[in-house]
Order: C-alpha cells, then structure tokens, then sequence
C-alpha cells in the first residue's frame, strides 16, 4: 500500500472533520444562538409567571391564618397593656436605664474607669 496516498487520505478526512466543526460553529453562532437565547427568555418569563401564580395562590390559601393569628397577637397585646404588665415592665426598664446613666455620670465624676462602675 502506498503510505503517501494513505497520509493525503488522513489528512483530507481531517481537513474535512475541521471544516465541518467550523461550520457547525458558524452556524451556531449566527442563528442558532439566537433561537436558543430566544427559547430560554421565553422560557424563564413563563417560568415567573407560574412561580408568580404558586405565590399569589398560597398567599391567599395562607391569608386566614395569617390574619386570625395576628388578630389573636393585638388582642393578646391589648390585654396586657389593659392589666398593666406592660405599663409595669416599662416602669421597670426605664427606672434601670435611668440608674446605669446616673451610676456611670458619678463614675466619670469620680475619675472611675468604666470597667470599674460596671461591676
């Protein structure tokens, strides 16, 4: 067998094979990119549009409960303001803030260093 007609074979089947990736790639490039990016963009607005359909859905299926729970807080917050825990606690807090700010006043005063006013 002749070794340099084998060699011109392989190397027309090559040329051949990179001729036609170059137009499978031109190809792409020109039309077939577009039709896919197409396709995608259509695809991801239907996509929001169902996602947007699940969520006003269970919004709605989730809305009772939402509101008799938050119903059921305001009475709950109405009803310990009514009793005067609230009034209480808040007395509370702000007779301690009012204490820490007169202790650290006499602290600096007094030439303290902070660490030794917060003990």
């Amino acid at each position: 067998m002749n070794w340099e007609l084998m060699l011109v074979g392989v190397g027309v089947s090559i040329g051949s094979s990179l001729l036609t990736l170059a137009f499978a790639y031109l190809l792409f490039r020109w039309k077939l990119k577009e039709l896919l990016y197409q396709e995608l963009d259509e695809l991801s607005i239907s996509m929001k549009e169902k996602l947007r359909e699940g969520v006003t859905e269970a919004g709605k299926e989730l809305m009772p409960e939402f509101r008799e729970e938050v119903r059921e807080g305001f009475k709950e917050a109405l009803t310990s303001a009514m009793s005067g825990d609230l009034i209480e606690m808040t007395a509370k807090q702000v007779a301690k803030n009012s204490t820490n700010i007169v202790e650290q006043g006499l602290g600096m005063l007094l030439g303290r260093r902070p660490e030794e006013y917060r003990k």
